[in-house]
């Protein structure tokens, strides 16, 4: 099935809104740009969404560090050190730390490759 106006990437040059309603559930997200009023359709995938989508997706995986963190703080594997359990916690909370901090420069409107203004 060919679909109408699409591409493969979006022109990040240009101006545009998000059409897609709920962009979690679809495999492409449509876009307008605002200076044609031309409308496109482009895969779902990280490139071609916005920086708000990816900080999204950042914030839940550094949700997903900090709950890796308290199960290994709560009920570390048995006949694990307490050097290797407290090294595994500093790690999952430091990594949780990047990912909110990359977060926040996403929101902030940051560079996509680089997540620093």
């Amino acid at each position: 099935m060919k679909i109408n106006n699409f591409q493969q990437i979006v022109d990040h040059s240009r101006i545009r809104i998000l059409l897609t309603t709920d962009p979690k559930k679809t495999r492409q997200l449509e876009y307008r740009y605002t200076d044609t009023m031309e409308t496109v359709v482009v895969p779902n995938i990280w490139y071609n969404q916005t920086n708000d989508m990816q900080a999204n997706f950042l914030l839940f995986q550094a949700e997903q560090a900090i709950a890796k963190a308290n199960v290994w703080s709560k009920s570390p594997p048995a006949n694990t050190s307490s050097t290797t359990i407290a090294e595994t916690i500093a790690g999952y909370t430091k990594q949780a730390n990047r990912l909110k901090q990359n977060a926040q420069s996403l929101q902030m409107g940051c560079s996509l490759s680089f997540y620093r203004c």
